[in-house]
């Protein structure tokens, strides 16, 4: 059987629990080595590749932790490590098909670019649509209902 593409997703081994959170077990983080520097503010990314997979941490080899699919829509912030930008997914409920929750404390990141990825030939992965943070959940005292506001997180409909 053919190896899985570093960047297709596949799934992790820990499926989601009835409370839509994973098996939290990180890859050592960035402020622990990996060399991730913050380029911008939290903003709100399209996924425009067909599948984008979500890591550990921000490199192609570290573990998968889901994956998204083209038209959804996810906040995190950008990073640099080394020529590529990745970003680190900010506190969300995240659309199918991982459709779990991402934590403040989770480093969950995904690659923005694969252009300097040698031999992935896969080009842009994520577009910025705008900065700005997630809706805080229902009971937070900021009147949103949870998720993105004005985001189609379940992908594109029709």
């Amino acid at each position: 059987a053919a190896a899985p593409h570093p960047l297709a997703g596949e799934a992790p081994s820990a499926s989601p629990s009835a409370g839509g959170t994973r098996n939290r077990s990180r890859a050592m983080s960035p402020r622990e080595g990996e060399g991730a520097v913050p380029v911008g503010v939290t903003g709100l990314y399209d996924v425009v590749h067909q599948i984008v997979a979500l890591r550990t941490a921000p490199r192609v080899t570290a573990s998968p932790w889901g994956r998204l699919v083209q038209s959804s829509r996810i906040y995190g912030r950008p990073h640099r490590v080394g020529e590529e930008t990745w970003i680190r997914l900010a506190e969300q409920q995240l659309p199918p098909p991982s459709n779990t929750a991402v934590l403040p404390s989770d480093d969950i990141w995904a690659l923005v670019d694969a252009t300097p990825c040698k031999g992935l030939n896969l080009g842009v992965l994520l577009r910025r649509v705008r900065d700005g943070e997630p809706l805080p959940p229902p009971g937070d005292g900021g009147g949103g209902g949870g998720g993105i506001a004005g985001a189609n997180v379940g992908g594109a409909s029709g």
